[in-house]
C-alpha cells in the first residue's frame, strides 16, 4: 500500500490471514491505526508512532524493514514474541542523539537476528543539508555491546548510485572509508564471539546478488498473488543475470518484456 488513507488502514484489521504488509506513507500521520498483529514480514516506510510500537505486539514477527519513521525506545521483547530473523534500517528521522533508539531495536531482537541491514554512509555529515546520510559513530563496538549470537550477515547499505554525486559520495561511500568501517566492525564481532559476515551493498554488490542470504531484500510492490513465501525469499542465483541487465541504462521494450516473462517464471516454481 502507497500513501493510503487511515480509513484504508483499518481494513487491514479486517483481514486474520493477512501475513505480509508493505506500508509506504507519503507523510508521517500523527493518528493513523496500529497494525493487525498477525503479521510475519513488514515493510514500513514514512509509518506512524502507533503503528511501529504495534510491531512489539506481532508475535510471528520474523522480517521488518523500517525507514524514516517515529521512534520510541524499544523495550525489551515480551515473552511470547518469536523475535526477528531479518532487520533493514533504510534510514531514520532522528537527531545525532538518539542513536540509541536504533539500538534498542537490535537489542531487542539480538537473540534471533541473523540478518541485519542497516542504510549509513562512510563518513560523519558536514552540514544539515547533508544530514540525511546517516552515520553511526563507533558503529562496530555499539553493535558488539547488543550481543549478536545468532548474526550472520551484516550489510552496510550505501546511497544509490545516482544519489551519489559530487562530495555526497565522498559522504556515503568512500572506497578508503570504507574498508575502515568495515574491518572496525569484523574485529568488534570477533571480540563479542560473534561469527559475522560484514558487507558493503557498494564493495561487495556483485556477492550480494549471487549469494543465497537468508532474505534477498527483493520486495516487489503489487505482487500480491504470490504463494506463501516467496515474496521475501526468491532465488537469487538464478535470477541474478536478469537483474544485471536490467540494471543497463537502455532497454529494448521487446527485451524487457521477455526478461520480466523469465521473472514471472521464476516466482511461478
Amino acid at each position: 500500500m502507497e500513501d493510503p488513507d487511515p480509513e484504508h488502514v483499518q481494513v487491514l484489521s479486517g483481514m486474520p490471514a493477512l501475513r505480509k504488509l508493505r506500508l509506504q506513507g507519503g507523510e508521517l500521520w500523527d493518528d493513523a491505526p496500529p497494525l493487525p498483529p498477525q503479521l510475519e514480514h513488514v515493510y514500513l516506510h514514512r509509518a506512524s508512532l502507533d503503528q511501529v510500537l504495534s510491531l512489539q505486539r506481532m508475535p510471528r514477527l520474523r522480517s521488518l524493514t523500517l525507514g524514516y519513521s517515529p521512534w520510541k525506545v524499544f523495550p525489551p521483547l515480551p515473552p511470547h514474541h518469536c523475535g526477528l530473523e531479518y532487520l533493514n534500517i533504510l534510514g531514520t528521522r532522528r537527531s545525532p542523539t538518539d542513536d540509541h533508539i536504533l539500538f534498542s531495536l537490535i537489542r531487542a531482537h539480538s537473540a534471533t537476528l541473523q540478518e541485519l541491514r542497516i542504510w549509513t554512509g562512510t563518513c560523519k555529515p558536514t552540514n544539515a543539508v547533508m544530514s540525511r546520510y546517516c552515520f553511526y559513530d563507533d558503529l562496530g563496538p555499539r553493535l558488539a555491546q547488543c550481543n549478536l549470537r545468532s548474526l550472520k550477515w551484516l550489510v552496510l547499505t550505501r546511497s544509490s548510485p545516482l544519489a551519489r554525486k559530487g562530495s555526497k559520495e565522498e559522504l556515503s561511500h568512500c572506497d578508503k572509508a570504507c574498508k575502515v568501517q568495515l574491518q572496525s566492525i569484523v574485529d568488534a564481532l570477533k571480540q563479542s564471539g560473534a561469527e559475522t559476515a560484514v558487507l558493503c551493498s557498494v564493495c561487495h554488490k556483485h556477492r550480494l546478488k549471487q549469494s543465497d542470504f537468508p532474505h534477498d531484500d527483493l520486495l516487489v510492490p503489487g505482487l500480491h498473488h504470490l504463494p506463501e513465501g516467496r515474496l521475501f525469499r526468491f532465488p537469487s542465483k538464478e535470477i541474478a543475470g536478469i537483474l544485471e541487465s536490467l540494471e543497463r541504462v537502455s532497454i529494448p521494450s521487446s527485451d524487457l518484456i521477455q526478461y520480466m516473462d523469465q521473472f514471472t517464471n521464476l516466482l511461478k516454481k
